[in-house]
């Protein structure tokens, strides 16, 4: 038989100290999302309720507000005396609001009323509930439908066909390394300075030979790659623009959000190769532009904004705690979506058109059916608010970035985080997918800094540096090849390998 050594007194002694360490942090963790009562009187009476000092020596209203809140996190990982605490935190504050009323005068019964009143309009606010949808709506989900299932059979068989035949699953493996090690080689080709004021968004599209930016001036510009030249320049936002994007079917559409709460298409013209080069010098350079369309009904600022993959309708996060679904070839809102208590300031589509992912700033994320309008997951595991989102094209993986200074992986058929990349020294302003095999993914910070990490192993593949303040924004071409980056300096830089 096996022996066992027992531990000296120091060893369980420092077990017992580590044990302790990790319940206080746990605690301190879990008492960030405990609401507590502002009112110092109210915190007291609670106090007192738990058998509780009501005062410590030296101690202020927010240190008291702090210990109750400890307290109660404590109690709630004992798990067995939640309840009772929860019930016993409860009658002090209703015991208090009974005493206020009869010194008041008034009936302590209309208080209890009030209060049995309050709670039921509490539960009813937190409970779902579905409006009936318009005949545009009914319409939108069934092509939504539609379109996800031929989309998702398609990758699935593609997916089935790689593991089935060896050789191919080698070649798109040995493609996938290509890419990584394509994307390891990324270099500053083009460094431009894009506006007066910083530059907050940039975009590359289908038509590789243009670049967009967007700054807190309210004003876009469309650049050519050629010359890295301003070619258009399109004014008419009366706020800094926050997000841009071109359509994913037509290449000259652009998109672009604003705090002003408004989106605004544009319909970007061919380039005149006549013009380009030193023939540009005699035209007026950049050429103005009106936008095509705008959307408005956001009560505050947008967040984000994402084409949906059919081309047809466009996804905007506000800060009035809602996302909406719009048709852009109507101009006209399809889709109100509440269920963030906080602002939603993250939104992107699945590739295969089903699903949406929003974020708010409260750190949660929230999995839509787009066929059905049901909320289907909720990813929680961010310490702050998730600022961007984006989902790859293998069709199981969700990046979020945070401004807790890290972004993570989640895995859509666990409904759990998987990777935690925590490789910043500041938020992470956004996150994009490779958009050909998923292999690898990008991130941009308030650091400075860009990176490319392999989704495999989640290895540093590049840093990229050059910006001398915030960078608030990348996007990638859709052929992986290329990044664009704008950054608070006021210049935009284009990445490409050599």
């Amino acid at each position: 038989e096996g022996e066992t050594l027992a531990l000296g007194a120091a060893s369980l002694e420092a077990q017992e100290q580590h044990a302790e360490a990790l319940r206080a942090l746990e605690a301190k963790r879990k008492a960030r999302a405990i609401a507590v009562a502002t009112d110092d009187a109210e915190v007291r009476a609670q106090l007192r309720a738990l058998g509780q000092p009501v005062c410590l020596f030296g101690e202020r209203e927010g240190e008291r507000r702090d210990r109750l809140r400890e307290l109660l996190a404590r109690a709630q990982m004992d798990g067995e005396e939640w309840a009772y605490v929860q019930q016993q935190v409860a009658e002090a504050s209703r015991q208090l609001k009974r005493q206020r009323r009869r010194a008041a005068g008034e009936d302590a019964e209309d208080s209890e009323d009030e209060e049995v009143i309050a709670a039921r309009r509490e539960r009813e606010r937190k409970k779902t509930f579905y409006t009936p949808a318009s005949d545009a709506l009914v319409a939108a989900r069934k092509a939504f439908a539609s379109f996800s299932f031929d989309r998702a059979n398609a990758r699935l068989a593609a997916q089935r066909a790689w593991q089935q035949a060896p050789n191919s699953l080698v070649e798109h493996q040995a493609s996938v390394l290509h890419k990584q090690d394509a994307t390891a080689r990324l270099e500053v080709a083009a460094s431009q300075i894009g506006d007066r004021r910083p530059i907050s968004c940039c975009a590359l599209g289908a038509r590789n030979e243009i670049v967009a930016t967007g700054s807190f001036s309210g004003v876009a510009k469309i650049w050519r790659r050629d010359n890295f030249e301003a070619a258009f320049e399109l004014a008419g936002h009366t706020d800094r623009l926050v997000r841009m994007a071109f359509s994913p079917t037509d290449g000259s559409v652009l998109a672009t959000g604003s705090a002003d709460s408004t989106v605004r298409l544009w319909r970007v013209p061919d380039l005149d190769p006549a013009h380009s080069g030193s023939d540009e010098a005699s035209e007026p350079s950049p050429r103005a532009l009106a936008a095509s369309q705008t959307l408005s009904g956001h009560a505050l600022r947008l967040g984000s904004l994402a084409w949906h993959p059919m081309g047809q309708h466009l996804g905007t996060a506000s800060h009035d705690h809602t996302w909406r679904l719009w048709d852009v070839d109507t101009a006209t809102e399809l889709l109100l979506q509440e269920g963030h208590e906080h602002k939603v300031h993250a939104l992107a589509f699945h590739p295969d058109g089903s699903l949406a992912v929003s974020g708010d700033l409260a750190g949660v994320v929230r999995v839509w059916d787009l066929r059905s309008g049901r909320a289907i997951a909720s990813l929680m595991g961010h310490a702050k608010g998730v600022v961007c989102a984006d989902v790859s094209v293998d069709g199981h993986h969700v990046a979020t970035g945070s401004l807790d200074h890290t972004a993570r992986i989640w895995d859509l058929r666990k409904r759990n985080c998987v990777h935690v990349v925590a490789g910043h020294l500041s938020l992470v302003s956004r996150v994009r997918f490779d958009p050909l095999g998923g292999g690898h993914f990008f991130t941009s910070s308030y650091d400075r800094s860009c990176k490319v990490w392999s989704t495999r192993n989640m290895q540093l593949l590049r840093d990229l540096r050059g910006h001398e303040h915030l960078v608030m924004d990348i996007d990638v071409d859709p052929s992986g090849s290329c990044l664009v980056s704008a950054s608070y300096d006021r210049t935009w830089k284009l990445w490409c390998a050599p």
